[in-house]
């Protein structure tokens, strides 16, 4: 088992912490050696990413998807090779898109993590989602790439719709 403090160096390093940021120069599809196991503990980064439930996308600085995690690819009902690529905003209802990437381009070195909530558009259905959002900065301080972790907060909002209804009407 890695120590606390073998585990703080690696995510200190600017491209350790996600596990397939490795710099625009590196390609995605093969994370290597040292990104698949977590200091020779034997964890491969790759599965943990695959398996978790929540929605995992990451783009570069130029808006165009370089990474989607098979529970994004369920959600939004297209495989990996057809979003790859393709602008994040695509997902996005129209009428939020201006406003997610005004929150997005806010994020920078000084403001590197975010919360987005934004209306998607799944398989003709609206749908509202929460993601944390990140920026991956290069050492001059430049954005190489961002990483959203999301989820579906479609139930939540209609709850939350339907308590202030009631509050109003008592």
């Amino acid at each position: 088992m890695p120590s606390f403090r073998s585990l703080r160096a690696q995510l200190s390093h600017p491209h350790r912490w996600w596990p397939f940021a490795r710099g625009p120069q590196h390609p995605v599809a093969d994370p290597g050696p040292a990104d698949r196991h977590a200091g020779g503990d034997g964890i491969p980064y790759r599965h943990i990413v695959e398996t978790q439930p929540e929605l995992i996308c990451r783009f570069r600085a130029n808006g165009r998807v370089e990474y989607a995690n098979p529970a994004y690819c369920r959600y939004f009902g297209c495989d990996r090779a057809d979003i790859v690529g393709q602008p994040y905003q695509a997902v996005i209802h129209q009428p939020d898109v201006p406003a997610v990437m005004q929150q997005v381009q806010a994020l920078g070195r000084e403001n590197c993590d975010a919360v987005i909530e934004a209306r998607v558009m799944v398989q003709g259905a609206l749908r509202w989602t929460r993601w944390h959002s990140s920026c991956t900065c290069d050492e001059a301080g430049t954005i190489v790439a961002y990483q959203w972790v999301g989820r579906d907060i479609s139930d939540q909002r209609a709850v939350e719709a339907a308590l202030q209804d009631s509050e109003h009407r008592y």
